[in-house]
């Protein structure tokens, strides 16, 4: 029996000699199947990476395609073998950003974006009246149905009821500090001002390193005796030959008996001064109202050519009327720029309230909060405006003057002053730009949009004054979504002419003056206000239309043209 044994042995041995190999190969062939399965998975994962990249891609064509079509696209999607695809595009003045998403039925996403530059501008104006640091001034019973933004303050006239009312929210941004500017402090002699006819009035030209409103002017005077009458304070653009112009910025009427009779510093603040931009030279103008030998004013000079070198001192008969003579040397100044802490103030509010400082205002539907909002940008650019002009202009150019029939214009510049008069109806076809002022002269006259403009709006461009009269009708093409965008590029403060006046039953109207005041005369209504400094005179009122939120302003052609900006593409 023992004999067996090792005969059982070998066979024991053989068995698991097999079964050791059965094993190994069995791993080889599992390993081998998960190295497959695995490939197999990496390159399912790879094409299906690479089907959403390129259905990601067909979104963004198909969105450069809409564009040409439509200066603000919807937001769309696409069904793309299987795959959903969803594109937004926004807009920011000209320029358009596309983003399309593409997600497969595993949860795979893509995500690109490109930029491109549009022919059309679209943009919106998202507030019923958005101020810049002069503010937003409402009298009494005006009311604003809508946001409101201001990098100034906003303050209501009247301290008791009824308030001045804003039914939205309401930011005042936080201000700029007032620090010193522009000054001529030194003083080796004096001189007298309106004591004979060719020094009436007398002035000092200067100018700014930063765009800052104009706070302070200080002058360094004295009165001798009685005065013949209240001197003004003006501050005035230059002529561009080196002298003032009459195109007053402001005017601060000095009460005579409040100069000091003894030479010293004599302080003239405004509530809301001009907005002073960097470079330009700007005048400020001691205006008196005649020359006596014997009662007249003393201001601080300094004969040094050189003490001042941005500015000189000129002498005249009259402002207005008369020319003005050279002075050897410079009047003594100091300014002050900035805004100073801004306010909510005097003021019925439906909804919150964001300011610095909020005083004596009835807060309804909402909360006062007290905060340093930063500063908004206004909802157009320079180069915004600049663009249209050019465009207007590329229509051709035609000498200014009155109108009293139906016209129509467009895209024009016109050289000049355009005064429309009883008979003018005007139809505009495209751009127009006035380098003077636009007057509507009698009540009543009509200004529209070609139909064809369909939903989109026109603008109309001075770089003067604008001046519309009672029962002035500006509308758009009669789509509820046109308008037409009046602009100013003045920089008047001045309340008897400001950059723009809107009088009563305006319709499809949204005025913009970015340097400068634009006045609701009473009874006005609008839909939407932007300036510099706004006054919304006793009831007037401002309503926002939502259709604002999509404001395009077409090319002129039948199709927009759209550059996709290559730099621009993305992944995310």
């Amino acid at each position: 029996m023992n004999k067996n044994l090792p005969y059982n042995q070998k066979g024991a041995i053989a068995i698991v000699t097999l079964m050791a190999v059965s094993v190994f190969a069995l791993i080889v062939m599992t390993t081998v199947s998960a190295l497959a399965a695995n490939n197999h998975t990496m390159t399912s994962a790879a094409e299906a990476t690479e089907a959403t990249f390129y259905a990601a891609e067909a979104g963004i064509n198909e969105a450069l395609y809409r564009l040409i079509a439509h200066p603000i696209p919807p937001p769309f999607t696409l069904d793309i073998n299987g795959i959903d695809v969803e594109v937004n595009i926004q807009a920011s003045g000209h320029q358009r950003t596309i983003i399309s998403q593409a997600t497969d039925f595993t949860g795979k996403v893509r995500t690109l974006q490109l930029s491109a530059q549009s022919s059309a501008f679209a943009g919106g104006f998202d507030y019923a009246v958005q101020a810049g640091q002069g503010g937003l001034e409402m009298m009494n019973k005006t009311k604003i149905y809508g946001d409101v933004y201001a990098n100034g303050s906003i303050f209501g006239t009247n301290p008791s009821a009824p308030k001045a009312a804003i039914y939205g929210e309401t930011t005042v941004a936080a201000g700029s500090p007032l620090i010193n500017g522009p000054e001529q402090p030194i003083m080796d002699t004096s001189l007298s001002v309106a004591n004979q006819a060719d020094n009436v009035d007398v002035a000092q030209s200067f100018q700014i390193s930063n765009d800052e409103p104009l706070k302070k002017i200080s002058l360094n005077i004295r009165r001798i005796n009685t005065l013949p009458g209240d001197p003004k304070l003006i501050i005035a653009n230059d002529d561009g030959n080196g002298s003032p112009s009459d195109d007053i910025l402001i005017t601060k009427v000095i009460p005579k008996n409040s100069i000091p009779t003894d030479l010293n510093w004599f302080d003239v603040e405004f509530d809301i001064g001009p907005l002073l931009n960097s470079g330009n030279t700007y005048w400020i103008i001691l205006d008196s109202v005649g020359f006596d030998i014997y009662n007249h004013i003393i201001w601080g000079f300094n004969s040094d050519n050189n003490g001042y070198a941005n500015g000189q001192a000129k002498k005249s008969t009259y402002y207005i009327t008369g020319s003005w003579q050279p002075i050897n040397g410079d009047f003594q100044f100091k300014t002050q720029i900035g805004t100073g802490t801004t306010f909510a103030k005097n003021l019925y509010v439906s909804g919150d309230v964001y300011a610095e400082s909020i005083q004596n205002c009835n807060i309804e539907n909402g909360s006062g909060y007290i905060s340093s909002p930063e500063k908004k940008p206004f909802p157009l650019t320079e180069q915004d405006i600049n663009d249209w002009k050019a465009e207007a202009e590329a229509g051709g150019e035609i000498p200014g003057g009155q109108i009293s029939t139906p016209v129509t214009l467009g895209p024009k510049k016109i050289n000049g002053d355009l005064i429309l008069t009883n008979g003018a109806n005007v139809t505009l076809v495209g751009n127009l730009w006035v380098t003077g002022d636009i007057i509507f002269q009698d009540p009543g006259i009509p200004l529209q949009l070609n139909s064809s403009y369909g939903e989109g709006s026109g603008i109309l461009i001075a770089d003067g004054h604008i001046d519309m009269k009672n029962s002035a009708n500006i509308s758009g093409s009669g789509n509820p979504k046109s308008f037409t965008l009046v602009i100013s590029t003045h920089n008047s403060l001045n309340k008897s002419n400001p950059a723009i006046y809107a009088r009563n039953n305006l319709t499809a109207a949204l005025f913009y003056a970015s340097h400068g005041m634009v006045i609701q005369y009473n009874g006005t209504h609008l839909n939407a206000t932007t300036g510099y400094y706004v006054l919304l005179e006793e009831t007037s009122e401002v309503t926002y239309d939502q259709n604002l939120l999509g404001f395009f302003v077409p090319s002129g052609g039948s199709s927009e043209e759209i550059d996709p900006l290559p730099d621009t593409w993305q992944e995310l």
